[in-house]
C-alpha cells in the first residue's frame, strides 16, 4: 500500500439502478472517463458527443495478456465514433472514453495527440496486443500543450489497472522523472519529459556501415526490430550485430532541425535544469 501522498483521488459516478456505464471524474486534471461494456454503450448520454480519445479493450486471458485499440473522435461525437465500432470491430468487450470535464473540452489536435500517446503507452506494455495497424500520428500540438496533456495519462493507467488490465511494467511517471533529475543523470525519460523526444519517436543511425533506426518506447526502452533494449548502447549493438558503442553519440533524433545527436539533446536538458528552466 502506498502512502497517501501517492494516492490518486478519483470520483466514481455509478448509475442507479446499478447497471449501465459508470463515469470517473479526476478533478485536478478536469478529466472525465466513461467505462461502458459493449452491450450498454448506447446508454451513454449526449454529453459524450464531443472530441476525445477512447480505448477498446479485449478481455484479459488466463496469463493477463489482452488486446486493445486506441482511437479518437476529432472533431466531435466521441459516443457516435465508439458506437461505429459495434459494427466493424467484434474483438472488444468494453470501452473507455476520455474527454475534458470543462465547457470547451479537447480540440482536434489535443485528441489526436492523446490517441497517439495512449498507443505508445500500450505498445510499450508487454501484456498488450494492439489492434491498430499503424501508429496514430498528430504532431501539430505545441510542446507546452503536450506537457499539460501528460497529466491525463496517469489517471487512465490507474483506471485500466483497476479494471484488471495491466499496462507497462515501468511506465513513465512524474515520480520517475523526478528521481532521474535528482540523481544528476539524464536518461531518455528525461528527454521525453522535456518534450525533446516523443514517445514512439524514431532514432536513427548515421553510421556508414550500420545504417538503420530504432523506436523509443514510452518507458525509455528502445525497440530495434523485435528486440527491446534497456540502454542506447545495447540498442546500437543490436543494430550493428555486436561491439561496444557509445549510444548517446551513435543515435540521432528526428527533429525539426533535422537529425540531432542524442548527446546534444541530453546537454540541452542539463542546460535547462542548470538555469532553473526544467
Amino acid at each position: 500500500m502506498r502512502d497517501d501522498g501517492d494516492v490518486l483521488p478519483l470520483k466514481v459516478l455509478v448509475p442507479l439502478p446499478a447497471y449501465g456505464p459508470f463515469e470517473v471524474v479526476i478533478e485536478h486534471t478536469a478529466l472525465r472517463l466513461a467505462v461502458a461494456d459493449r452491450a450498454l454503450l448506447r446508454s451513454l448520454n449526449d454529453s459524450w458527443e464531443v472530441p476525445g480519445a477512447y480505448l477498446l479493450l479485449d478481455r484479459p486471458d488466463a496469463e493477463g495478456y489482452w488486446g486493445a485499440y486506441a482511437g479518437k473522435a476529432s472533431p466531435g461525437r466521441l459516443r457516435s465514433r465508439v458506437l461505429d465500432h459495434l459494427r466493424n470491430k467484434d474483438h472488444w468487450y468494453r470501452a473507455v472514453l476520455i474527454r475534458r470535464d470543462t465547457e470547451y473540452g479537447f480540440h482536434s489536435a489535443q485528441a489526436g495527440w492523446l490517441e497517439g500517446r495512449l498507443y505508445d503507452l500500450l505498445k510499450a506494455s508487454t501484456h498488450v496486443r494492439l489492434h491498430n495497424g499503424n501508429r496514430p500520428n498528430d504532431e501539430t500540438l505545441p510542446r507546452h500543450e503536450q506537457a499539460a496533456l501528460e497529466t491525463c495519462i496517469e489517471p487512465v493507467v490507474g483506471l485500466l489497472h483497476l479494471l484488471g488490465h495491466k499496462v507497462a511494467d515501468s511506465p513513465v511517471t512524474p515520480k520517475r522523472q523526478r528521481q532521474a533529475s535528482s540523481s544528476g543523470r539524464i536518461g531518455l525519460v528525461d528527454l521525453i519529459a522535456e518534450g525533446l523526444l516523443p514517445p514512439g519517436g524514431r532514432i536513427v543511425s548515421k553510421h556508414r556501415r550500420h545504417p538503420g533506426h530504432a523506436e523509443v518506447n514510452a518507458d525509455g526502452t528502445i525497440r530495434v526490430g523485435a528486440h527491446v533494449s534497456e540502454s542506447l548502447s545495447d540498442a546500437a549493438g543490436k543494430l550493428c550485430g555486436g561491439g561496444a558503442w557509445n549510444g548517446w553519440a551513435f543515435w540521432h533524433a528526428e527533429t525539426e532541425e533535422g537529425l540531432v545527436q542524442l548527446s546534444v539533446l541530453r546537454d540541452r536538458v542539463r542546460e535547462r535544469r542548470a538555469s532553473g528552466g526544467g
